[in-house]
C-alpha cells in the first residue's frame, strides 16, 4: 500500500510541476508577444 501511495504522491507531484512550468512558458510567451507588439 505504501508503495502505491507514492507513486499517487509522485503523480500529483509531477502533475503540478509540469502544471506550473507549462503557466511560467505561456507567461513568458505573452511577455515575449507584448515586447514584440
Amino acid at each position: 500500500m505504501k508503495r502505491v501511495k507514492w507513486l499517487i504522491a509522485l503523480l500529483l507531484v509531477v502533475g503540478f510541476a509540469s502544471m506550473s512550468v507549462a503557466g511560467t512558458l505561456e507567461e513568458i510567451a505573452q511577455r515575449g508577444e507584448l515586447r514584440v507588439a
